[in-house]
């Protein structure tokens, strides 16, 4: 079970890696193509210059290319080996844009700004689940001050009227209300993150 859970680890690392330089990688692919490059030359562009794992993808499609595999068999193998939703509407988008023609780098730019929103509002759902948990366990700690408060003055009136009816115990009182208030806030500022 270990050697197979190290892949299964390693395999979602490097499928969240590649799916992060997707959106920059199919923006540099079009850059190259508005520059008057072919398609394949803005692929080559970037194995050659982007970082792993996208450039080790793309020299795989290249030299698969180059070994004689038409280009929509080699970009189909490339999307069934990465198993990604967006990978696989950018190669049927660049199969039915080669097939029917039309602007290569509109399709492009356009595949790049819905992969780079779809990571945002992943994000921000990650950003949210993350931060609801924190709210909750906020809203608990800060309940139950006033839960034990409360609690003691129904089993103990008499130990609680030390604390309210007197000089001393109310200024405890409010210096300890100041702090749960102070915690309170800082709690709420915590746990309000802003994407």
């Amino acid at each position: 079970m270990v050697p197979r859970l190290y892949v299964k680890v390693r395999t979602g690392r490097r499928q969240r890696a590649l799916q992060g330089q997707l959106a920059d990688g199919l923006g540099m692919i079009a850059e190259a193509v508005r520059a008057g490059h072919t398609f394949l030359q803005g692929v080559k562009m970037v194995a050659r210059e982007m970082s792993s794992p996208i450039s080790v993808e793309m020299q795989r499609l290249l030299d698969s290319i180059q070994l004689g595999r038409p280009v929509e068999s080699a970009l189909e193998d490339f999307a069934a080996r990465n198993m990604s939703y967006d990978i696989g509407i950018t190669v049927t988008a660049i199969g039915v844009q080669r097939e029917v023609g039309g602007n290569l780098t509109e399709t492009l730019d356009r595949i790049a700004e819905t992969v780079r929103e779809r990571e945002r509002e992943r994000v921000r759902g990650e950003v949210s689940a993350l931060t609801a948990q924190g709210k909750l366990s906020g809203l608990v700690i800060s309940l139950i001050p006033i839960g034990l408060l409360l609690v003691m003055s129904l089993l103990n009136p008499e130990y609680m009227g030390a604390l309210t009816g007197t000089g001393p115990g109310r200024m405890l009182l409010a210096v300890a209300g100041a702090g749960w208030l102070i915690g309170f806030l800082m709690i709420g500022k915590i746990t309000n993150v802003r994407y």
